[in-house]
């Protein structure tokens, strides 16, 4: 999971400020050869082989960028953080926990579509990605490894 600052180059395209913040989710499946980082490391999101981008529920819907935008002054700051934590207790924690089960994963692999409003990153059915995954996924739960 990250938080991510909008930063200045973005703010103005929003009509926001620098500080204006996205949360992403991310799970690596450790059991996939060939992994582009350390075992022992956190990956960004962005590297990960599930993903998802909590929406803000403050959000206009034509404002409606997954971002939490602030104010000018920032004043609505503690609100944006206030609902980012019930976002993450009420989504993201489900999330990563249906997807800490490798047959749930597997499951996904076989009968799921990527869904930029729900889980994607890991290719469309068919994909030499999502291949890759679901085989790295069967072999993970033929194999005496611990569940993990």
């Amino acid at each position: 999971m990250s938080v991510w600052a909008i930063g200045a180059y973005n703010a103005p395209i929003f009509d926001t400020i620098p500080a204006s913040f996205k949360v992403s989710l991310g799970v690596v499946l450790r059991y996939v050869p060939q992994q582009p980082f350390p075992s022992d490391a956190r990956p960004d999101p962005a590297e990960c082989h599930l993903r998802r981008e909590l929406r803000s529920r403050v959000a206009s819907p034509e404002q409606d960028h997954g971002l939490w935008l602030l104010d000018a002054d920032g004043s609505n700051l503690d609100e944006a953080v206030a609902h980012a934590g019930d976002a993450l207790l009420e989504e993201a924690s489900p999330w990563f926990e249906r997807f800490s089960d490798p047959s749930e994963i597997l499951r996904t692999l076989e009968e799921g579509d990527e869904d930029m409003s729900g889980t994607w990153g890991f290719g469309g059915k068919g994909s030499p990605l999502r291949n890759q995954l679901r085989t790295s996924v069967l072999d993970h739960l033929n194999s005496d490894q611990p569940v993990a």
